[in-house]
C-alpha cells in the first residue's frame, strides 16, 4: 500500500477478479472486511464525466497510477495520472476518479428472494440518502460468472458500492485511545453523530444499528469527520410500524427489546443508542452492564439485569470506577481524581480506595436525557442539539445550520456526491434483474440436485 504523497498503481484490465465491469472498477486494491454476507474490497472507480478537446491525449484504458492515497486524499479524482500517452483523444472520454468500497456479497445461488427484498430497501432508503455524515451510495450490481480460480469460486455474486471511508470505525478508535475520549473528542463525534442522524430522520428513515463499529471515519485535522453507515436495519417511515427487535443488544433501546404490541418509534430508538455511544465514549463501558455490587453483566446470560438496570435507569450509579496510584508500601495515596479524598467514596460497589470517573455536569444531564428508559420522557434529537454541553465550541453560524428542522444536504466541497449514483428507478430495475437470476439459479440448483438423486437411486 502506498504512503501518503505516492501514487497507487491500479488496473482497468479484464478479467476483474472480482468480476466487476473491468472497465469502470480497477483491480481490487485491499480487503477492508469481511462477514458472513461475504467481502469488502477497496477499489478505484472511474466515471465518465465528458470528452476531450481536439489535441489532447487519450487515457489508456489498463494500467494507471493515481496520485492519491486510499489510506489519505479520498479523491483519486481530478490527480489521476496515467502511464503512458494515447494519440490523439478528441472525442474520446474524460474520467472521474474516486476510491470505494465494494461489498461483495455471498453467491447470488445461495441467497433468497426475501433477504434479496429486504436489501433492495436498504438501497433505496440509503439513496434518498446524501450529506457530508453519512455514507453516499454509489451503486448495485452483479458480477460476472468467471472461470475458478485459486481464491475464487467465479459464481455469480451481488455487489454493493459505497462510499469509502478510510479511517477505519469509531470503534477502532477508541481502541486506539485505551477506549475512552476527552469530553471535548466525544462531543466532536457526538455533533456529528447527531447532526447526520437529524438528516437521516428528516428524510423518514430510522437507522435501528447506531454503535461505533457503524461509524466510519475520515481523516482530518486536528480529528477525522464521522460518517453514519449500515442502513441493513433502517425502517422508512412509509413502511409498517416499527415492531422487531433487531440492533446490536448493547446499544438496543428498551423497548426495542420489549417489543411493545403498538410499535416503538424508531427515532426515540436511536436517541438512546446515541445515548449509549455517548457514554461509552467517555468512560469507556456500557452503562447498564454491571451490578450495583460490581459484578460484570451481558446480554446473552443477564437480559433481564440490564433491563432491570434500565428501568431503574442505575447508569449514572454504574459508573466505571478510577483506581489511584500505589505507594511503594501498596497503599493508596488517599486522593482521587482532582484531588478528591477516596475515602469518601465507596458507594455501588465500588472497591476500596476507587472512585468513579468523573463527567462535567453538562454531560451528565444530556445523557440522563437520551437514556430515558421511557421513550415519552425521553429527549428526540432536537432537544441534544439545543443542550449548552452539545452547543460548545460550535461557532454561532454552525450552530445555526445544526439547529435547521430539516438540515440541508451537505457533502463535501470537491466531492463526486450522488451525481454519479444509481437512480431509484434503476435500483428497481437492477434488483428486478438480480432477483431474476437468482430464482432461477436456485431453480437449475434444486434441478440438478434431484437429477443427482434420481442418478445415485437408480
Amino acid at each position: 500500500m502506498a504512503v501518503s504523497g505516492e501514487s497507487v498503481a491500479v488496473a482497468f484490465t479484464e478479467p476483474h477478479p472480482l468480476g466487476l465491469p473491468a472497465h469502470r472498477y480497477s483491480h481490487p486494491v485491499q480487503l477492508l472486511g469481511k462477514g458472513a454476507f461475504g467481502q469488502v474490497w477497496l477499489c478505484c472507480l472511474r466515471t465518465e464525466i465528458g470528452t476531450l478537446p481536439p489535441g489532447l491525449p487519450s487515457e489508456p484504458s489498463g494500467q494507471m497510477s493515481v496520485d492519491a492515497d486510499p489510506n489519505g486524499d479520498q479523491r483519486a479524482g481530478d490527480g489521476a495520472s496515467v502511464n503512458g500517452h494515447g494519440a490523439n483523444g478528441a472525442g474520446q472520454p474524460v474520467y472521474d476518479y474516486q476510491w470505494v468500497a465494494v461489498k461483495l456479497y455471498k453467491p447470488l445461488v445461495m441467497c433468497d428472494l426475501r433477504s434479496l427484498e429486504y436489501l433492495k430497501r436498504e438501497v433505496v432508503n440509503q439513496r434518498k440518502l446524501e450529506h457530508q455524515h453519512v455514507i453516499g451510495f454509489r451503486e448495485v450490481g452483479l458480477t460476472a460468472e468467471l472461470p475458478p480460480a485459486p481464491g475464487r469460486d467465479g459464481r455469480m455474486r451481488l455487489y454493493l458500492t459505497l462510499e469509502y471511508a478510510n479511517g477505519g470505525t469509531l470503534k477502532q478508535w477508541l481502541a486506539s485511545r485505551a477506549g475512552r475520549l476527552p469530553e471535548d473528542e466525544a462531543r466532536w463525534f457526538l455533533q456529528q453523530l447527531v447532526y447526520g442522524l437529524c438528516y437521516v430522520h428528516a428524510q423518514g428513515i430510522w437507522n435501528r444499528d447506531i454503535k461505533p463499529d457503524n461509524l466510519l471515519l475520515v481523516s482530518g485535522q486536528p480529528l477525522p469527520l464521522l460518517k453514519v453507515s449500515d442502513f441493513g436495519l433502517c425502517k422508512s417511515s412509509t413502511d409498517s410500524v416499527c415492531d422487531s427487535r433487531v440492533g446490536s443488544p448493547n446499544y438496543m433501546a428498551p423497548e426495542v427489546i420489549e417489543r411493545p404490541v403498538s410499535g416503538y418509534d424508531g427515532r426515540k430508538a436511536d436517541v438512546f443508542s446515541c445515548g449509549v455511544v455517548l457514554y461509552e465514549m467517555v468512560f469507556g463501558a456500557l452503562p447498564f452492564s454491571r451490578t450495583l455490587d460490581g459484578r460484570p453483566l451481558n446480554f446473552q446470560r443477564n437480559p433481564r439485569d440490564i433491563l432491570a438496570n434500565m428501568r431503574a435507569e442505575l447508569w449514572p450509579q454504574l459508573l466505571p470506577v478510577h483506581r489511584p496510584p500505589q505507594d511503594a508500601a501498596g497503599a493508596s495515596n488517599g486522593v482521587g481524581p482532582a484531588g478528591a479524598p477516596v475515602g469518601a467514596l465507596g458507594a455501588g460497589g465500588h472497591p476500596p480506595g476507587a472512585v468513579p470517573l468523573g463527567a462535567s455536569a453538562g454531560l451528565m444531564e444530556l445523557l440522563g436525557g437520551m437514556l430515558k428508559y421511557d421513550p415519552d420522557h425521553r429527549w428526540d434529537l432536537d432537544q441534544v442539539k439545543r443542550h449548552p454541553w452539545y452547543r460548545t465550541g460550535l461557532t454561532d453560524e454552525v450552530y445555526r445550520l445544526l439547529l435547521a428542522t430539516d438540515p440541508p444536504p451537505q457533502v463535501p466541497a470537491g466531492a463526486p456526491g450522488q451525481g454519479h449514483a444509481q437512480s431509484v428507478e434503476v435500483i428497481e430495475a437492477e434488483f428486478g434483474r438480480i432477483m431474476a437470476h437468482c430464482a432461477a439459479l436456485r431453480q437449475a440448483a434444486e434441478r440438478a440436485a434431484q437429477d443427482a438423486e434420481f442418478e445415485f437411486e437408480g
